[in-house]
């Protein structure tokens, strides 16, 4: 057998993936601690970080066509360098380029709304609509992706000549109930790929969290005596002595 393809290499695959996917939680982790956010940012962060299962972290990372694998082999000691003092200026100057802070807090405001109007039946659209739309919102400036919506977002939604933020603009809108914008933008957010990334993110969270039930796919295919054996027991019931003999 060829080495390349052996046993052997395949369990350091595995072992190099699961130290790449520790890497990423704990850098992310180190990134949250310096970075210039509120107390309860942090701590909610830091929480859905610690609960996230492994599998979700890499689909994640692999969306944003993010290589943990060969990050972890070029900076294993990311997290420690997180906290010199030069590191601290970096994410803070990333935080400022991309205005974090406030789109954090807007994001805040907007829930509070949604799940308001939720509980008192007003929202002018369905409620996945409207979560699928404040997800691609929040998130578009930094998935590369969300490049090509978010321009014709800021177009639907702004109120006048005053310049807001694009989710005080969709808040605004939520509020004077204006559904003729919420589906434009609906329209718009489906007819670009960043719409079905949006989609594909929120599934596997469902998924995670539980809202959704599971996908169960049927494969066709030639029925073997192990298949036959196998729904006579689930359809007929089995014998208790049969495996047994």
């Amino acid at each position: 057998m060829d080495r390349l393809s052996g046993p052997g290499m395949n369990v350091a695959s595995e072992d190099s993936r699961r130290e790449a996917l520790a890497w990423l939680r704990g850098a992310v982790a180190a990134v949250l601690d310096v970075a210039p956010l509120s107390g309860w940012m942090k701590r909610r962060a830091r929480s859905t970080l610690r609960s996230l299962p492994d599998r979700l972290l890499e689909r994640w990372a692999r969306a944003l066509n993010m290589d943990s694998v060969s990050a972890y082999k070029a900076c294993p000691d990311f997290a420690q360098l997180c906290r010199a003092e030069q590191a601290r200026d970096l994410v803070q100057g990333y935080f400022d380029a991309y205005d974090v802070v406030p789109v954090a807090n807007n994001l805040d405001d907007l829930a509070h709304c949604v799940a308001k109007q939720q509980r008192n039946g007003r929202l002018p659209l369905g409620k996945e609509t409207v979560e699928r739309q404040v997800c691609a919102l929040a998130w578009g400036e930094f998935v590369p992706l969300g490049a090509e919506f978010m321009p014709q977002a800021r177009d639907i939604l702004r109120q006048g000549e005053q310049i807001y933020h694009v989710l005080i603009d969709y808040h605004l809108t939520l509020d004077s109930r204006e559904v003729w914008r919420l589906q434009r933008l609906d329209q718009a957010l489906s007819s670009v790929p960043y719409g079905a990334w949006v989609g594909n993110r929120l599934e596997e969270v469902r998924r995670w969290l539980g809202v959704d039930e599971p996908i169960v796919r049927i494969q066709q295919g030639q029925r073997t005596p192990l298949w036959e054996l196998l729904w006579e027991n689930l359809l007929a019931g089995g014998e208790n002595d049969r495996y047994n003999q």
